[in-house]
This record gives C-alpha cells, structure tokens and sequence, in this order.
C-alpha cells in the first residue's frame, strides 16, 4: 500500500465503514429545513430571578443581592425586591416603552404591552399581588439611568456592587416591553453513500434577522458563528474534507450553585421571596452546606465562633454528583 493513501474509517452504530479515498462513493443534501423562529424577552425580575441572575452575571451571593438591592430600595431608586409578581402597574409599562422609542425607535417596542404576564406564574402557587415586579423606581414620570446613578459613586452613596446591580434591573426592565428576537434556523440532512451502504449526517445553524431585546438584554452569549453556507440547495453533490468521530458521554447534574439552588427552592415551593437568602445564609452558618472553609476541611468555624464537625460524606443540597441527598451530621465542640 502506498504510503500517501488515504482511507476512511467510520464507525456508525454497531458498524464500521472502511473505505479508500478513490472509492466511488457520493455526498450530497437530501434535504434543507428552513424556519423563521421568535424569542420573547424575558419578564422583569421578581425576588428568586433577581438573586439567579446578579449570580450568573455579577458573581453576587444571593445576601449580597439582597443587602444591595435594599440600599436601592431605602434610597428610593427600585420598587419593594421582595416580591413574587412579575407584573408591572400600567404607567409603568407605559414609561418603559416611550423609554424604548427613545432609545431604539418604534420598531423595537413590542407589538402588545406586556404590563401583565399569567404565563410566569405557571406552576407557582400563592403569588402574593400586593407588589409589583421588581423594576426603577418613578421620578417626573420616568426612570433614573443608570449613568446619573454611576455618578454618585464618587460620593460614595453607593457601592460598585449596587450600580451594577441597579443597572441589571434597568436593562431587564426596559427590554421587558422590547420586540422579540428573530432568528432564521436552517437544518440540512446529509446523506453519504458508501458502496451499498448510506450514512446520515445533519447539521444546523442560525442566522440572526432582528435583534429585538437582545440589543439591550442578553439572557445567553449568541453563538454567531454557528451559520451555515448560504448557497446550498437540495440535492447539492458535497465533497467531504475531513471526517472527526465525536464521543458523548451523559455526566451526572453538577452541584447547586446559589442561583440553582434557589431556583430547586422556588420549584419545590419551598421559601419565600423573603426567605431565599436567609436560607442559605443559615445552611452556611451551620455548616449543613459546603464553606470555602468547609469544602476542603472536616472541621468548619460556625458564625459564633464554635467549630463544628460535618461528615466527610460533604454534600450542598439534596443533589451532588447524580447521587441522592445524605444529612450531613454536625455537633457543637
């Protein structure tokens, strides 16, 4: 065999396909699938996705959240955080999308308001409607922008955490009353014809036609490069360059993260608006739950300054590692 052949393996269920690179073998589209796809913009921020989000995007804790959305709150900058509603008042909404005129033009603003939204209390019970959701709060008929905000960071009134913090609820707010996103998703059927043997590839990709909120709100990083050639039709003959086999192995669910975990709580129903963040806090301060101390150590310092011990069999909540919950034993030294 000459050393500069190439042959082709690929390996397609319980087969195994071999052949030469001058084989007469055949590649072509089968068949392309063409949709136009919308995206609504996710609804202002109640309690439990506020503390979810500021993790994922500021790296605050769910007390920390809290201790800086109050200091807005008290300065009158937001509306009440502790709430379970997402809802917004009339002139509110109204506010919001003469807000979105301004900024991005009439085009952006969603076709019917969104003052009201039923469809987020799927699954929840006992939504408490005495607050609204959690937004800017109302100056002259109008919201404060999070730069005037910035400003007063040099008097300190503020810490860097709550500007930033009061800038994730002005972005979600206002993208609240925003236009959806448009995507236009393409998904092609390769067939391979190898001698009397077929193989079946497939392949997708997306292509952005209107950003809608996501000019102002991402709840994602857009994966702009997943695009497909746009002079491909039916029945196009291909030429394959290079064949890579991919393994996909299922792995366990990872470990809660603060945000995941209050996420589980509103699930379960278990907690309050009020709640989330004192939950945590206690599981801390009693070691039930892993510590940058405890993580890596038996013996953990509780609040008061007493050691407590906790199993070796260290656990964050009822799920670790695709394995089920174990109580964490502790006892005061």
């Amino acid at each position: 065999m000459n050393s500069t052949e190439t042959f082709y393996f690929i390996h397609f269920g319980p087969n195994i396909f071999i052949f030469h690179e001058r084989n007469n073998f055949s590649w072509a589209i089968r068949s392309i699938k063409t949709s136009c796809r919308s995206k609504a913009p996710p609804p202002p921020f109640i309690t439990s996705t506020l503390q979810q989000e500021s993790s994922r995007k500021l790296g605050l804790s769910a007390q920390e959240t809290m201790s800086c959305s109050q200091s807005l709150y008290e300065a009158g900058y937001i509306s009440y955080m502790r709430t379970d509603n997402p809802n917004l008042s009339t002139e509110a909404a109204q506010v919001i999308r003469n807000v979105v005129s301004e900024m991005y033009g009439d085009e952006y603003i969603a076709n019917d308001c969104r003052k009201s939204l039923p469809q987020t209390k799927k699954g929840r019970k006992n939504v408490e409607e005495a607050h609204e959701a959690i937004r800017p709060a109302l100056h002259e008929n109008n919201f404060v922008h999070p730069s005037i905000l910035s400003s007063k960071q040099s008097s300190n009134v503020f810490s860097n955490a709550a500007i930033r913090l009061y800038d994730l609820i002005y972005a979600r707010t206002i993208s609240s009353q925003m236009s959806s996103q448009i995507l236009n998703q393409t998904s092609i059927t390769i067939s391979g014809t190898v001698g009397d043997d077929e193989l079946i590839f497939r392949a997708s990709g997306s292509q952005l036609l209107f950003p809608g909120y996501t000019s102002l709100y991402r709840t994602k990083r857009m994966n702009l490069d997943n695009t497909l050639p746009e002079r491909i039709c039916q029945g196009q003959k291909l030429l394959p360059t290079n064949l890579t086999a991919v393994s996909h192995n299922t792995q366990p669910p990872s470990r809660y993260s603060e945000a995941g975990f209050i996420k589980e709580l509103e699930r379960i129903g278990v907690g309050r608006p009020s709640t989330y963040a004192n939950i945590i806090s206690a599981l801390r301060k009693c070691s039930y739950v892993g510590t940058p101390t405890a993580a890596t150590s038996d013996i953990a310092v509780s609040g008061r300054g007493k050691k407590r011990y906790q199993s070796k069999d260290k656990l964050c909540a009822r799920r670790a590692a695709g394995g089920d919950g174990k109580l964490i034993l502790c006892q005061y030294v």
